[in-house]
């Protein structure tokens, strides 16, 4: 099972095992599984480490969508326990909302507001984060390749990490994240992501990919 599935973790829970064998049937068969199951069972791993097997194989995504933050980290830390488990290469990005990564002190303004803000303060060129990332012809600068490709490097991050690693150097955090999901397998993210069609739309656009070439895990479905 090990090898068809890549799961984690030494021993293996009956009900975590059953789950697992849905999942891949699931895939195989290109179905849609709804799984409940108790608090504790480990459905993150359960979900995760079949979907990311058949996505490695197949050429595919994995996108991990849920709304709540420990359950990014939850994600983040699965994905390493795999890595380093099976000495598999994963590149995973953890996205959260734009507004959470930015950089210039804008915690207390309205979402539609700092939307403005941030649209203008790129399109006049007055952000020097955005500037540090992205040329004039939208293509990353230098230094945001080599951060992406340290980031890359060192494996499955945290949000938290992207930020810390950007601050350093003066890069935009957001759109660092955008760059490392271009080159990611498994994406972490929140709902809006893929259920809202307009950022939808935009966001598989950036990545050069559609939903058909995806694998989506909804946590918390309900």
């Amino acid at each position: 099972m090990d090898a068809e599935i890549l799961f984690p973790f030494e021993h293996i829970r009956p009900m975590q095992k059953e789950m697992m064998e849905k999942v891949k049937e699931c895939l195989q068969d290109k179905k849609v599984l709804i799984a409940h199951a108790p608090t504790g069972l480990g459905k993150t791993a359960a979900a995760l480490a079949p979907a990311i097997a058949f996505a490695l194989k197949n050429n595919l995504r994995v996108f991990f969508l849920t709304s709540r933050h420990t359950q990014h980290h939850l994600c983040v830390e699965t994905l390493r326990a795999i890595k380093k488990k099976f000495g598999i290469e994963i590149h995973a990005v953890d996205l959260i909302g734009k507004q959470q990564m930015c950089l210039q002190g804008v915690d207390g303004l309205p979402s539609s507001d700092f939307l403005e803000f941030c649209k203008k303060s790129i399109e006049t060129r007055q952000c020097a984060y955005y500037e540090g990332t992205k040329q004039e012809n939208g293509k990353p600068t230098i230094a945001a390749e080599q951060v992406v490709a340290e980031l890359s490097a060192l494996g499955p991050q945290h949000s938290e990490g992207i930020i810390r690693s950007c601050t350093k150097v003066g890069l935009c955090p957001y759109y660092t994240a955008e760059l490392l999901a271009k080159k990611a397998n498994v994406l972490i993210g929140d709902y809006f992501h893929l259920l809202h069609p307009n950022i939808r739309e935009a966001f598989l656009k950036k990545l050069d990919t559609d939903l058909s070439r995806c694998i989506i895990i909804l946590d918390e479905a309900h």
